[in-house]
């Protein structure tokens, strides 16, 4: 059994791109993993660790006391625990702008309502590949958003997922936990806030946060190689590739089923009218 942990970055309406990312690890070293997870939180006098307070030392939290140094040995040993437990990471970026700009409207119904939504379909579809060709089952283990509509957005994508002819594979074996009580979802987190930053590099060439650079670099050369070898496998789409996706697929039939799809579910949700009576 493998535990795929899902989380999301870049998801502020004011960012340019869209991550879903998660990491594998395999049932039997998740306990190991979580005994290593607390001494770790004990070592550093932390709850829990959330990467972007942890980096911007925020007041309110736990982190605010924090030296750069600090931030610097946690970040290290957060990225030392990932790559000893884990045996791999996924992670797909999504350019809002080009989206907005070259994915034809009939066309989001097939990659999803949202950028993040197109992120976390292509990211179920890595998950699933990588899993039947392994032969192993794989639970899916989502952040336990206060966001109602986002929530119902994932629900929606896993649904969706057995039209895409996934079966029940995702159906079954899912859940949402909470991020504070979950070293899984911790770690995930990690590792989407990093592609996160990876993409902007890729995409803006947005210099990398200083106090980052080490991990950074650690993720990146994770990734290099073959995307079946390497530990990580992060990908997005340049301008001329989505040209040529949308060009490919704009007038197919999966374009269109995917849109009917939609419209039926919304047509399912929505309640039935009441009969007039007659007198």
């Amino acid at each position: 059994m493998f535990t795929f942990y899902i989380d999301d970055s870049g998801t502020a309406p004011d960012s340019k791109v869209a991550i879903a990312a998660g990491v594998v690890i395999p049932a039997i070293r998740l306990q190991r993993f979580e005994e290593e997870w607390t001494r770790f939180l004990e070592k550093y006098k932390i709850t829990n660790f959330h990467t972007s307070e942890c980096l911007a030392r925020n007041s309110k939290s736990e982190f605010s006391a924090w030296s750069d140094e600090d931030v610097q040995r946690a970040f290290d040993r957060v990225q030392q625990i990932t790559f000893k437990y884990a045996i791999k990471g996924f992670c797909i970026a999504i350019n809002k702008e080009l989206q907005e700009q070259y994915v034809p409207p009939h066309m989001w119904a097939g990659v999803g309502k949202s950028p993040l939504m197109w992120a976390l379909g292509s990211l179920l579809g890595l998950s699933y590949d990588f899993a039947f060709s392994r032969s192993v089952p794989m639970e899916y283990i989502f952040d336990s958003t206060e966001d109602k509509q986002l929530k119902r957005d994932i629900i929606e994508a896993i649904e969706y997922s057995e039209e895409r002819g996934y079966g029940k594979h995702f159906l079954d074996h899912y859940t949402f936990r909470s991020r504070i009580h979950s070293p899984g979802l911790q770690i995930a987190d990690f590792y989407a806030w990093h592609g996160f930053h990876l993409a902007r590099q890729h995409h803006y060439h947005t210099p990398s946060q200083d106090l980052a650079l080490k991990t950074i670099g650690g993720f990146a050369l994770r990734s290099a190689g073959v995307p079946d070898v390497a530990w990580s496998t992060m990908q997005t789409l340049d301008k001329g590739s989505l040209q040529e996706w949308v060009k490919k697929l704009r007038d197919s039939e999966a374009a269109y089923s995917a849109m009917a799809y939609k419209a039926k579910r919304k047509a399912e949700r929505m309640p039935e009218r009441k009969k007039p009576k007659h007198a």
